[in-house]
């Protein structure tokens, strides 16, 4: 059986007697009965002992529970981007994964308004197995630019000052 560190749970059963033993005890909901589930943090191989408690014969069998690791996940680094519309390409590795989150759509975060916004970066591995990051976009208020007032000047009049702000 397999599962992934952390994630799912595997569900060992075993035949043929009445009464059962399970060991080792770690990762398991019980080590006792037919049916236990089984949660390692580590590759395991467990133990079960079945007794037919009418002729008292014994056997046992053993199962490995594999744990399988979590993909290492990036998000990238938060960000401080102004509020204008324009689409932001979100880019996490390892590639092939999906971003979540306030104003995410299509792999984009497009800026809607002042504040900070958890964005979330979620993958799957070819193991079944899912891990996330994720990264703090602070939207902040877009500068607006302003030349001043229109200024008529002649062809080689000289320089001259033209206010603007921000400075």
């Amino acid at each position: 059986a397999n599962i992934c560190l952390g994630q799912g749970a595997a569900t060992l059963t075993a035949t043929g007697g009445s009464d059962y033993t399970w060991e080792p005890a770690s990762g398991l909901s019980a080590t006792t009965g037919a049916e236990v589930t089984a949660t390692p943090k580590v590759t395991t191989t467990y133990t079960v002992t079945g007794v037919d408690t009418t002729t008292g014969c014994s056997n046992t069998a053993t199962v490995t529970v594999t744990v399988k690791p979590l993909p290492e996940v990036e998000a990238g680094p938060n960000l401080t981007v102004c509020d204008n519309p324009e689409p932001i390409q979100l880019k996490g590795q390892p590639a092939g994964g999906t971003w979540s989150g306030p104003h995410v759509t299509e792999g984009n975060f497009v800026p809607a308004g002042k504040g900070d916004f958890v964005l979330r970066y979620t993958y799957t591995n070819a193991e079944g197995c899912t891990n996330f990051d994720e990264l703090t976009m602070t939207v902040t208020e877009a500068l607006v630019a302003n030349a001043g007032e229109d200024k008529a000047v002649c062809l080689n009049s000289g320089s001259f000052a033209l206010p603007a702000s921000p400075a």
